[in-house]
């Protein structure tokens, strides 16, 4: 055989390698450790359309405000759930589509919402589902919407495909998050990138998929760390029920970037946007522009520069996430004292 026919031959394997990883349906292999009762009868319910699941962890007494909890490109609703779970507000849960659900699902009740228009993997989608759980899950109306990473650019969607329902009674919290005109950190920022990525995604992620805690500490996006943390970022490499789903966000989330102007931020009551003091998945200095935009067209915008932490605030020091939801007005304006 030649040279170029053994390339040949190596590159249809390597492609067809990827493929595996990129279409096989993956076993779930991390799951929630809550107590059984923050999704019983008593206190909360879980639902189910389409790909999606979400659950309700009830208010204790009569809500004053709903906390819709939205997380980021490979995160489940683990993520928020610690932060949360002593909350007096209703709390409600939701994930990406595509995504295993961490909490129990055989007793979800189906949802009987409109068609989604969008495909799924991409924030339209998961933002169309936010827009029907505002309309027909919160309780309150006060609505809060906090979004991590990914998830901040799917609060964001939401209210540019509804804001009758956003503008006046619905907050958001921005955490670290994925905005408009903001890029990867780093050389993912490039072009290149932008393609190259997405391709090897499918291989990173499955080669990695039962990652140890030596190798995990070793990474950028693990400092600062603690026990909490690490155990949340080592299921993430196994959220998808496939890899391709994986590939999927990433394409849509640069498109969302690129084409999403800054009037999108007037669409709330209140955007507070939580900044990390680094952060190694998304460009602090495009976030931060991005932030500022937003502030010279929206009076109730503001930014608030976290200190020690990295991409994931809540895990790493969730008293900003308190203070932050402490401190958002309600639907007459007052804030909470």
């Amino acid at each position: 055989m030649t040279v170029f026919t053994l390339t040949a031959l190596f590159l249809i394997a390597f492609h067809l390698y990827r493929q595996h990883w990129t279409n096989k349906h993956l076993k779930q292999i991390h799951f929630g450790t809550f107590e059984a009762g923050a999704f019983n009868r008593e206190r909360g319910d879980v639902f189910i359309i389409g790909d999606t699941v979400i659950a309700i962890q009830r208010a204790k007494g009569v809500a004053k405000k709903s906390v819709i909890c939205f997380p980021g490109f490979t995160e489940d609703a683990c993520y928020f759930q610690e932060a949360y779970k002593n909350c007096e507000h209703e709390v409600i849960y939701m994930g990406n589509a595509g995504y295993h659900a961490p909490f129990p699902v055989k007793a979800a009740q189906a949802l009987n919402w409109p068609a989604n228009p969008f495909g799924m993997g991409t924030i339209e989608h998961d933002a169309f589902w936010v827009g029907q759980a505002i309309e027909t899950l919160a309780s309150a109306e006060d609505v809060v919407i906090h979004g991590h990473s990914r998830g901040g650019a799917v609060a964001i969607d939401t209210g540019r495909q509804f804001p009758q329902l956003t503008k006046e009674s619905v907050s958001l919290i921005l955490e670290a998050a994925v905005v408009p005109k903001g890029t990867p950190a780093g050389p993912m920022a490039t072009r290149v990138a932008h393609v190259v990525a997405p391709y090897f995604l499918p291989l990173f992620y499955g080669m990695n998929r039962n990652i140890s805690l030596e190798k995990l500490a070793k990474l950028p996006i693990m400092r600062p760390s603690n026990p909490l943390k690490a155990k949340l970022i080592i299921s993430s490499f196994s959220t998808p029920k496939q890899y391709k789903t994986f590939v999927k966000n990433v394409k849509n989330l640069i498109l969302w970037q690129q084409n999403t102007s800054f009037d999108v931020y007037k669409n709330f009551s209140h955007v507070t946007a939580l900044i990390g003091e680094r952060d190694d998945v998304l460009s602090c200095r495009t976030m931060v522009a991005s932030i500022k935009e937003g502030i010279k067209i929206s009076s109730s915008m503001q930014m608030i520069q976290t200190q020690n932490t990295n991409h994931f605030i809540t895990l790493e020091e969730p008293h900003y996430i308190y203070k932050a939801l402490e401190d958002l007005p309600d639907k007459s304006g007052s804030v909470a004292s």
